[in-house]
């Protein structure tokens, strides 16, 4: 996935946020790759809010969870307010 489709990601991402909407599904071309992708574009997002980092959230932690949000490894992010 190239810079510019993770920019138009992280876009479409922090405008629903902002909106306060949701969205069911995704254009294939904008799906990261890979969690190190996923996580660049999580980082983007927090740049295109520009919103304060306020704490941090982890998920994921026991096998049984992982199995059932299809993960491999524990999920991390920031928790932010405008």
């Amino acid at each position: 996935m190239d810079l510019s489709r993770q920019r138009e990601l992280a876009r479409q991402l922090a405008d629903l946020r902002r909106e306060g909407r949701q969205q069911s599904g995704l254009d294939e071309r904008l799906v990261p790759p890979d969690a190190d992708t996923a996580y660049q574009v999580a980082q983007m997002v927090e740049e295109e809010l520009g919103w304060d980092v306020v704490g941090w959230k982890i998920a994921g932690m026991k096998s049984g969870l992982q199995r059932q949000l299809r993960i491999s490894a524990r999920s991390m992010g920031g928790c932010s307010r405008p």
